[in-house]
């Protein structure tokens, strides 16, 4: 018998930013700090998306419609155990479907140049790469923006 772990997507609360950033800091080089993240989501909590699998939360992304038109995904993020089963893809489509409602008529994102898997993931979703943007992150890396156009 095969067991299928349901994900549910949902808003979310302040008390779960400490795991939030948890997955950040175990998912990117220069992960935004907890006080930068309490800061965004007490100004745009409707941003602000968690995965759960059995209650616990997996992944999250942060979206935000700037410019009136624009979605951007500031952040998304999977817990390492949870990576590869589904959750990004859950997040992405949630908070394109969201972002759209909010008004966005295209979403954008960056991405490292290096992470060639996260730009192959967004590109299966209907993401497309529209430009390099030099020295993006603290680092001095590169960041590959890429552009989904909402239908």
């Amino acid at each position: 018998m095969v067991t299928q772990k349901i994900i549910s997507v949902r808003d979310v609360e302040p008390e779960d930013l400490p795991i939030i950033h948890e997955i950040a800091e175990e998912s990117f080089k220069d992960p935004y700090p907890l006080s930068l993240l309490k800061h965004i989501y007490e100004t745009k909590p409707e941003g602000f998306m968690a995965a759960e699998i059995g209650g616990e939360i997996v992944g999250y992304l942060i979206g935000l419609v700037r410019w009136s038109d624009v979605g951007h995904i500031l952040a998304i993020a999977v817990d390492e155990l949870h990576r590869e089963k589904g959750v990004g893809s859950a997040l992405l489509i949630n908070a394109i479907d969201r972002l759209k409602n909010n008004g966005a008529n295209r979403i954008r994102l960056e991405v490292r140049v290096s992470n060639e898997i996260a730009q192959e993931f967004y590109g299966k979703i209907g993401f497309k790469p529209r430009k390099v943007v030099p020295a993006y992150y603290s680092d001095g890396e590169d960041a590959v923006s890429m552009e989904y156009k909402c239908k």
